[in-house]
Protein backbone atom coordinates (compact mmCIF):
# COMPACT_ATOMS: atom_id res chain seq x y z
CA UNK A 1 0.00 0.00 0.00
CA UNK A 2 1.30 3.64 -0.99
CA UNK A 3 1.49 6.36 0.90
CA UNK A 4 1.86 9.69 0.33
CA UNK A 5 3.90 12.73 1.94
CA UNK A 6 2.18 14.98 3.69
CA UNK A 7 2.22 18.63 2.75
CA UNK A 8 4.31 21.12 3.78
CA UNK A 9 2.42 24.22 5.46
CA UNK A 10 3.47 27.66 4.22
CA UNK A 11 4.72 28.59 7.17
CA UNK A 12 7.41 25.73 6.94
CA UNK A 13 8.05 26.73 3.38
CA UNK A 14 9.14 30.12 4.47
CA UNK A 15 11.38 28.91 7.27
CA UNK A 16 12.71 26.23 4.78
CA UNK A 17 13.67 28.62 2.77
CA UNK A 18 14.67 31.22 4.97
CA UNK A 19 17.25 29.09 6.36
CA UNK A 20 18.73 28.25 2.56
CA UNK A 21 18.94 32.01 2.25
CA UNK A 22 21.20 32.26 5.53
CA UNK A 23 23.41 29.18 4.76
CA UNK A 24 23.88 31.02 0.75
CA UNK A 25 25.26 34.79 2.74
CA UNK A 26 27.27 32.52 5.15
CA UNK A 27 28.98 31.05 1.70
CA UNK A 28 29.48 35.08 0.44
CA UNK A 29 33.00 36.89 1.28
CA UNK A 30 32.89 40.11 2.97
CA UNK A 31 35.55 42.16 1.62
CA UNK A 32 37.24 44.31 4.28
CA UNK A 33 39.49 46.57 3.74
CA UNK A 34 42.76 45.50 4.85
CA UNK A 35 44.77 47.25 8.24
CA UNK A 36 46.11 50.59 7.43
CA UNK A 37 50.00 50.11 6.37
CA UNK A 38 52.98 52.30 5.07
CA UNK A 39 53.01 52.75 1.12
CA UNK A 40 51.38 54.38 -1.71
CA UNK A 41 47.49 54.34 -1.97
CA UNK A 42 46.56 55.90 -5.02
CA UNK A 43 42.54 57.25 -5.60
CA UNK A 44 41.44 55.95 -8.88
CA UNK A 45 38.90 58.48 -9.42
CA UNK A 46 40.45 61.59 -11.71
CA UNK A 47 41.09 64.63 -10.10
CA UNK A 48 39.50 68.40 -11.00
CA UNK A 49 41.81 68.65 -14.28
CA UNK A 50 40.57 65.27 -15.25
CA UNK A 51 43.61 63.37 -14.92
CA UNK A 52 44.58 60.82 -12.65
CA UNK A 53 47.91 60.55 -10.44
CA UNK A 54 46.52 61.36 -6.63
CA UNK A 55 48.47 59.45 -4.92
CA UNK A 56 48.51 59.61 -1.02
CA UNK A 57 51.98 58.30 1.15
CA UNK A 58 51.22 56.83 4.25
CA UNK A 59 53.63 56.01 6.99
CA UNK A 60 52.15 53.83 10.29
CA UNK A 61 54.10 53.29 12.96
CA UNK A 62 52.15 51.66 15.77
CA UNK A 63 49.04 54.22 15.85
CA UNK A 64 50.71 57.25 15.11
CA UNK A 65 50.26 57.98 11.17
CA UNK A 66 51.96 60.47 9.19
CA UNK A 67 51.76 61.26 5.16
CA UNK A 68 52.12 63.40 2.07
CA UNK A 69 49.54 63.87 -0.54
CA UNK A 70 50.07 65.03 -3.63
CA UNK A 71 48.47 65.55 -7.08
CA UNK A 72 50.97 67.00 -9.63
CA UNK A 73 49.93 67.64 -13.58
CA UNK A 74 51.96 65.67 -16.17
CA UNK A 75 50.40 68.27 -18.78
CA UNK A 76 49.71 72.01 -19.46
CA UNK A 77 46.66 73.06 -17.80
CA UNK A 78 44.25 76.02 -18.17
CA UNK A 79 46.62 78.74 -17.21
CA UNK A 80 43.12 80.87 -17.04
CA UNK A 81 41.98 78.55 -14.45
CA UNK A 82 43.39 78.22 -10.87
CA UNK A 83 46.66 75.68 -10.58
CA UNK A 84 45.18 72.01 -9.53
CA UNK A 85 48.51 71.51 -8.06
CA UNK A 86 48.34 70.09 -4.96
CA UNK A 87 50.94 69.07 -2.12
CA UNK A 88 50.47 69.38 1.74
CA UNK A 89 51.44 67.05 4.98
CA UNK A 90 49.38 64.82 6.98
CA UNK A 91 49.73 63.58 10.59
CA UNK A 92 47.13 62.31 12.97
CA UNK A 93 46.30 59.09 15.32
CA UNK A 94 44.77 55.88 14.55
CA UNK A 95 42.02 55.58 17.12
CA UNK A 96 40.79 52.19 16.01
CA UNK A 97 41.67 49.51 12.72
CA UNK A 98 38.65 51.27 10.68
CA UNK A 99 38.91 54.86 10.99
CA UNK A 100 41.98 58.02 11.55
CA UNK A 101 41.66 61.29 12.20
CA UNK A 102 44.37 63.57 10.39
CA UNK A 103 45.58 66.78 10.32
CA UNK A 104 47.01 68.81 7.34
CA UNK A 105 49.50 71.55 7.12
CA UNK A 106 52.63 72.52 5.02
CA UNK A 107 55.99 74.03 5.31
CA UNK A 108 56.07 77.93 5.50
CA UNK A 109 58.52 79.61 3.30
CA UNK A 110 60.77 80.81 5.92
CA UNK A 111 62.26 79.36 9.65
CA UNK A 112 60.78 76.38 11.01
CA UNK A 113 56.78 77.11 10.95
CA UNK A 114 53.67 75.85 9.49
CA UNK A 115 50.77 76.49 7.89
CA UNK A 116 47.85 74.84 9.16
CA UNK A 117 44.74 73.37 6.61
CA UNK A 118 41.76 71.93 7.11
CA UNK A 119 41.40 67.87 8.83
CA UNK A 120 40.00 64.81 7.36
CA UNK A 121 39.28 61.63 8.36
CA UNK A 122 39.15 57.96 6.38
CA UNK A 123 37.62 54.82 7.46
CA UNK A 124 37.50 51.77 5.78
CA UNK A 125 34.64 50.12 3.27
CA UNK A 126 33.29 46.67 3.04
CA UNK A 127 34.61 47.40 -0.11
CA UNK A 128 38.01 46.95 0.23
CA UNK A 129 38.79 50.38 -0.15
CA UNK A 130 39.74 52.97 2.50
CA UNK A 131 37.14 56.42 2.09
CA UNK A 132 37.87 60.19 2.78
CA UNK A 133 35.47 61.83 4.87
CA UNK A 134 35.77 65.47 4.62
CA UNK A 135 34.00 68.96 4.28
CA UNK A 136 33.10 70.68 1.37
CA UNK A 137 34.68 73.67 2.16
CA UNK A 138 37.83 72.66 3.45
CA UNK A 139 41.14 74.10 2.48
CA UNK A 140 44.49 73.03 2.27
CA UNK A 141 48.39 74.85 2.54
CA UNK A 142 49.98 74.92 -0.92
CA UNK A 143 47.01 74.35 -3.30
CA UNK A 144 44.79 76.45 -4.87
CA UNK A 145 41.91 74.52 -4.84
CA UNK A 146 41.46 71.29 -2.81
CA UNK A 147 41.96 68.32 -5.15
CA UNK A 148 41.20 65.96 -2.50
CA UNK A 149 37.26 65.03 -2.60
CA UNK A 150 34.65 63.75 -0.16
CA UNK A 151 34.00 60.24 -0.74
CA UNK A 152 37.27 59.64 -2.48
CA UNK A 153 37.94 55.60 -2.41
CA UNK A 154 41.67 54.95 -2.44
CA UNK A 155 43.60 51.41 -2.41
CA UNK A 156 46.85 50.18 -1.62
CA UNK A 157 49.36 50.05 -4.61
CA UNK A 158 52.48 49.09 -2.76
CA UNK A 159 53.73 48.81 0.89
CA UNK A 160 56.99 50.61 1.88
CA UNK A 161 58.96 50.00 4.91
CA UNK A 162 58.56 53.91 5.69
CA UNK A 163 58.45 54.38 9.78
CA UNK A 164 57.95 58.12 8.90
CA UNK A 165 57.37 60.83 6.40
CA UNK A 166 59.11 64.23 7.22
CA UNK A 167 58.98 67.66 5.74
CA UNK A 168 62.42 69.08 4.17
CA UNK A 169 62.62 72.56 6.26
CA UNK A 170 66.00 74.10 5.63
CA UNK A 171 66.94 75.41 2.17
CA UNK A 172 69.17 72.14 0.81
CA UNK A 173 69.13 68.86 2.78
CA UNK A 174 71.81 67.46 0.81
CA UNK A 175 72.33 63.06 0.81
CA UNK A 176 75.11 61.37 2.09
CA UNK A 177 76.17 57.66 1.05
CA UNK A 178 76.56 56.96 4.52
CA UNK A 179 75.66 58.78 8.08
CA UNK A 180 78.92 60.66 8.23
CA UNK A 181 80.12 64.08 6.74
CA UNK A 182 82.54 62.46 5.17
CA UNK A 183 80.14 60.81 2.73
CA UNK A 184 78.18 64.07 1.01
CA UNK A 185 76.99 63.67 -2.76
CA UNK A 186 75.70 66.38 -4.79
CA UNK A 187 72.36 65.60 -4.63
CA UNK A 188 69.91 67.65 -2.10
CA UNK A 189 66.19 68.25 -1.55
CA UNK A 190 64.96 71.55 -0.87
CA UNK A 191 62.32 73.20 2.12
CA UNK A 192 58.53 71.57 1.56
CA UNK A 193 59.93 68.48 -0.26
CA UNK A 194 58.61 65.14 1.31
CA UNK A 195 61.18 62.52 2.69
CA UNK A 196 60.07 58.98 3.47
CA UNK A 197 62.22 58.00 6.24
CA UNK A 198 62.79 53.99 6.97
CA UNK A 199 65.82 53.89 9.38
CA UNK A 200 67.87 56.26 11.52
CA UNK A 201 71.62 56.90 13.25
CA UNK A 202 71.33 59.14 15.90
CA UNK A 203 71.70 62.58 14.15
CA UNK A 204 70.89 60.82 11.44
CA UNK A 205 68.14 59.24 9.30
CA UNK A 206 67.68 57.52 6.04
CA UNK A 207 65.26 57.86 3.57
CA UNK A 208 63.94 57.64 0.08
CA UNK A 209 62.74 61.61 -1.64
CA UNK A 210 58.94 61.36 -2.76
CA UNK A 211 58.73 62.76 -6.45
CA UNK A 212 55.66 61.50 -8.74
CA UNK A 213 57.72 62.85 -11.76
CA UNK A 214 61.86 62.30 -11.37
CA UNK A 215 62.76 58.95 -10.30
CA UNK A 216 63.40 58.68 -6.96
CA UNK A 217 66.46 59.51 -5.15
CA UNK A 218 67.43 57.45 -1.70
CA UNK A 219 70.05 58.54 1.30
CA UNK A 220 71.05 59.88 4.29
CA UNK A 221 70.22 63.43 5.67
CA UNK A 222 70.65 65.15 8.95
CA UNK A 223 67.95 64.78 10.94
CA UNK A 224 68.06 68.57 11.81
CA UNK A 225 66.82 69.14 8.68
CA UNK A 226 63.20 67.85 8.29
CA UNK A 227 60.24 68.30 10.33
CA UNK A 228 58.14 64.79 11.54
CA UNK A 229 54.75 66.23 11.88
CA UNK A 230 52.67 68.86 13.32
Amino acid sequence: MSSRSSPISPRKMIAILWTSMLALLCLVPVVQAESLQSGVYVIDKPGPSGQGGRQLYLAVNGSDITGYYSYALSRQYDASLPDPTCRFFLSGTLSNKSKVDLKTWYVADTGNKLVDGDSFSLTASDAGHWVVHISDDATFANCDISTLIDGDAMSLKKLQPWAVIAAVTSDRSYFYSEPDNGHRGRAYIVRGNAMAVSKDSDAWVFGTYLDTVKDSMSGWVHRETLMYSH
